[in-house]
């Protein structure tokens, strides 16, 4: 039998880790990026000001400490402790979306996985059109 290599190209991604150290201690300029909505808040930490969701009066407020964690509170929705769930909750992310979005704007080196190269046999390649076909249906 004739054997064939199927090549991908090599997938980059970020490390939580990674991201989470190079964003410690710059939330405030992430935030403000990413969720300009939050100026108010932004402009005074720790203390209370409309909500950025559902507006209000005075619902919600940063941390005082959100430059190192960039965690917030709304008396309405709950609270958001780290920068991460706080740019989930606000734009609707999932954590990998926030993850790439905060990793960008801090220029984050990815990592990559390495390319994958597996022999595939031509019985194989033949058979995988079938398998989704029948699926599909």
């Amino acid at each position: 039998m004739l054997g064939f290599t199927l090549r991908r190209k090599p997938m980059s991604y970020y490390k939580a880790d990674t991201v989470r150290e190079a964003a410690n201690g710059n939330w405030l300029f992430i935030l403000a990026a990413l969720a300009p909505h939050l100026e108010p808040a932004l402009r005074k930490p720790g203390r209370h000001v409309s909500c950025p969701i559902h507006g209000g009066k005075d619902g919600f407020r940063l941390f005082k400490d959100a430059h190192l964690t960039g965690g917030g509170v709304c008396n309405t929705c709950g609270a958001n402790h780290d920068g991460f769930e706080l740019l989930m909750w606000l734009n609707n992310w999932d954590f990998k979306q926030c993850l790439s979005e905060v990793g960008d704007y801090l220029g984050v080196e990815k990592e990559q996985h390495p390319s994958i190269n597996k022999p595939l046999h031509r019985h194989e390649l033949l058979s995988r059109p079938k398998r989704l076909f029948s699926k599909s249906l």
